[in-house]
């Protein structure tokens, strides 16, 4: 049982998908695994939609008890047992402040094909936002978590997923830009934009005038 819990931003983002009625099942079952270890019974969509956040919270809740547990040292003799506990203590407080460091740096994760997870960090989505500018690269990894979940025969090796996040972010990039390119005015050429219309100069409209005169005495 825990007092608090990491609420990432892409649990916030998935609840927004669902209906506002949904949303209640959901969030309850957040709060129930993370704060409690257990599970709720949801079915339809919510239940999908939970399947994609659930391992990154069970992923926490080991991390956050591994932490917890104390450290035992080996005592070298009985006059050092005093010192040995006081360690023990250091090193534990040390060992989980570590941890809730490490963890609360996670933004997601994304199944490997070992079951394992491969966690995004705030400062690798940062780096990886900085090589793409023009992609959400949030939302795009989030794409790639629930494509992963669904195709567990396509699922990446550790060695492999950095490559596996490029090629998919550089596609997202290129598709955008195809898209914008659709909708964008088509350029012409400079010898096309010479042909366009002008006022009509004196000559013109004397010639005008001349056709005029010669029509009303034919008839």
């Amino acid at each position: 049982m825990r007092d608090n819990f990491i609420f990432y931003r892409s649990f916030y983002e998935s609840a927004k998908t669902l209906k506002k009625s949904q949303r209640l099942d959901f969030y309850e079952a957040i709060f129930e695994l993370a704060l409690n270890g257990e599970n709720k019974a949801l079915s339809g969509v919510v239940q999908g939609m939970f399947a994609l956040v659930q391992p990154q919270i069970e992923a926490n809740n080991k991390r956050y008890q591994n932490g917890c547990k104390p450290k035992a040292k080996h005592k070298q003799n009985a006059s050092k047992s005093g010192a040995n506990n006081n360690d023990n203590v250091n090193e534990n407080e040390k060992e989980i402040d570590k941890e809730k460091e490490s963890f609360s740096q996670v933004v997601l994760a994304m199944m490997l094909d070992t079951g394992d997870e491969y966690e995004i960090t705030e400062s690798m989505l940062k780096e990886w936002q900085q090589l793409h500018p023009k992609v959400n690269v949030l939302e795009e990894m989030q794409k790639m978590k629930a494509w992963l979940y669904a195709n567990p025969n396509k699922r990446k090796t550790k060695r492999g997923m950095k490559r596996f996040i490029n090629s998919w972010l550089s596609s997202s990039k290129s598709y955008s830009e195809n898209r914008s390119g659709n909708n964008a005015e088509p350029k012409v050429p400079d010898w096309y934009k010479n042909t366009g219309e002008t006022e009509p100069d004196d000559e013109l409209l004397k010639q005008v005038e001349e056709m005029k005169r010669g029509l009303n005495r034919e008839t």
